[in-house]
C-alpha cells in the first residue's frame, strides 16, 4: 500500500471511506431524485420496513439509522406529509411519538431497492466475494 499524505496508512484508509461514502451518498441521491426520496428519508423508510407491521418509537429509528440524524422529527414530518409514514402519540406513553410505514412506503421501498442494487452493481462493480469481504472489514472497524 502506498503512503499517505496523512502519514501513516491508517489516516489514508479513514479519508479514503469519508470520500467513498460521500462519493456513493451523491449516487444514491441522483437514483432517488426520481421517487422524490432523499437518501436520509430512505434510509427512514428502510428502518421503518425492516420492523414492519410493528411501530416503532423516534428514539428507536434513531439508533437504526446510519449516519446521523440531528433533525429527525422534521424528516419523519416530511414523510408524513408524502403520505408513506404515519406518526401518532404512543398510548402507553403520551410523551412518546411512535412512527410505522404505511402501505405506499412498503410499496416506495419496494420499488427502490432494486433500481438501489442495479446502481451499485454499475457503479462499484465488485464481485459478490468483494463485497461480503468489505462488510466483514467495515464492521470490524465500527467494533
Amino acid at each position: 500500500m502506498k503512503r499517505s499524505k496523512f502519514g501513516n496508512n491508517l489516516q489514508g484508509v479513514l479519508s479514503n471511506i469519508h470520500l467513498t461514502s460521500d462519493w456513493l451518498l451523491g449516487k444514491v441521491a441522483l437514483e432517488l431524485k426520481p421517487f422524490e426520496v432523499t437518501p436520509q428519508q430512505y434510509n427512514v423508510l428502510g428502518v421503518l420496513a425492516d420492523k414492519c407491521p410493528e411501530v416503532m418509537t423516534m428514539g428507536a429509528i434513531k439508533k437504526e439509522m446510519t449516519g446521523k440524524m440531528p433533525d429527525l422529527t422534521r424528516l419523519v414530518g416530511r414523510l408524513v406529509e408524502k403520505g408513506v409514514a404515519e406518526r401518532k402519540t404512543s398510548m402507553a406513553n403520551r410523551r412518546s411519538v411512535e412512527v410505522a410505514i404505511t402501505a405506499k412506503g412498503l410499496k416506495l421501498v419496494e420499488e427502490v431497492a432494486p433500481v438501489l442494487d442495479e446502481m451499485f452493481v454499475r457503479e462499484v462493480g465488485l464481485s459478490e466475494g468483494e463485497v461480503e469481504v468489505l462488510g466483514r472489514l467495515l464492521e470490524k472497524l465500527r467494533k
